[in-house]
């Protein structure tokens, strides 16, 4: 839903938007991404017509969907994310996930390929890709490179009250100043939508903000 809401604040129509789900946090909060993302003009609502498995998604079912014009995914971090190397509460050291071959890990290469599908039907289609940076895992990031080119590297500290470091593959051209921060004083208000205000520190249901 954060990319339907992004949509609709920037004021971009959308003819059909289709979501796929498969993580269990985010499907319990679906009803939470419905109401962020009500019907209404400019915005057809979110269609789950393609269910919450980007494993069952098919090249046949690409083509029927008809023209695509933009195609966005955030594949599971758990087998990726540097985190793991992080001592548990122990004081065990800990270990690389299993990347691309583990079991959440497999979906990066699986939406890879669902992309690659898309484009093939529509060639002028642009893409966005989140995930962390795994750069500790050599073959893996280098592969990620290979298909869909050098990401973009940003901290959400530099826009938000969250700090989160990412990396982002997409064939968007950004335009200059993009990089430009928009947080100078966390006490910020206009950030955040009406009704809420900024705290010291919050957690949500997957993240920490800061």
């Amino acid at each position: 839903g954060c990319i339907a809401y992004a949509l609709r604040k920037a004021g971009i129509p959308v003819d059909k938007y289709i979501g796929v789900d498969s993580d269990s946090d985010k499907m319990n909060v679906r009803g939470i991404a419905d109401h962020m993302n009500p019907i209404g003009e400019g915005f057809p609502g979110i269609s789950r017509e393609f269910g919450h498995d980007i494993e069952a998604i098919t090249e046949e079912m690409v083509r029927e969907a008809g023209p695509i014009h933009f195609i966005v995914g955030g594949p599971p971090c758990q087998d990726l994310s540097k985190a793991r190397l992080m001592p548990d509460k122990w004081g065990k050291p800990g270990k690389p996930g299993d990347g691309f071959k583990g079991a959440t890990g497999r979906l990066f290469p699986v939406f890879v390929k669902i992309i690659g599908w898309v484009r093939k039907y529509n060639p002028d289609v642009r893409f966005l890709v989140e995930n962390c940076q795994f750069d500790h895992l050599k073959d893996d990031w280098q592969q990620a490179k290979q298909w869909l080119g050098e990401p973009t590297l940003i901290d959400a500290k530099r826009f938000s009250f969250s700090r989160r470091s990412r990396a982002y593959w997409t064939n968007i051209d950004l335009p200059k100043g993009w990089d430009t921060p928009v947080v100078t004083d966390r006490r910020q208000g206009p950030l955040l939508d009406d009704g809420w205000k900024p705290a010291q520190r919050w957690a949500t249901i997957t993240a920490t903000w800061i």
